[in-house]
């Protein structure tokens, strides 16, 4: 059985509104992400999602105490328009 932690990256078209890609695993009621939910399907560190996060540059932020979490669905829109993130500059 999968974890609801579990998330699997997939290069796909852009899922329907309030779906998940192919092949990543939520659960059914899952509404919030975690930061490293959201880093594994975008495919970066933890630190570079709360980097991002610091500067409004993700959608759907949601302070629960002193934990990130992300709503899905405002994160999936996010990737549906293609808001694509920028690359990072080296340093």
């Amino acid at each position: 059985m999968s974890s609801s932690s579990e998330v699997t990256l997939t290069q796909s078209p852009p899922p329907a509104a309030g779906e998940a890609p192919a092949g990543v695993v939520w659960s059914p009621g899952q509404a919030l992400l975690t930061v490293r939910q959201v880093a594994e399907f975008l495919g970066m560190s933890p630190k570079a999602v709360y980097h991002r996060a610091e500067r409004c540059q993700l959608p759907g932020i949601v302070h629960v105490g002193r934990s990130l979490r992300f709503r899905r669905t405002d994160l999936l829109r996010f990737i549906e328009e293609r808001h694509g993130l920028s690359p990072t500059r080296s340093r």
